[in-house]
């Protein structure tokens, strides 16, 4: 994430139904680590997509919550 230092960053991240679960509004980052604990955010077991939105453009990763 270095390339994004600066920039205006937008984070969401929506379930495997496309329905958003966690927004985080844009702002510029000062460090190049991003912390969000989703456990306190109470995300079910399943399957996300985690989108990073920059002037750039956006990345798409998904990921699994499994407890």
């Amino acid at each position: 994430m270095p390339a994004f230092l600066e920039q205006e960053v937008a984070i969401s991240i929506h379930d495997a139904f496309g329905r958003l679960v966690f927004s985080l509004p844009a702002q510029a980052l000062q460090s190049p680590a991003l912390r969000i604990g989703l456990a306190e955010h109470g995300l079910p077991n399943g399957l996300y997509f985690l989108s990073v939105k920059t002037e750039g453009g956006r990345q798409v990763k998904q990921f699994v919550v499994a407890r």
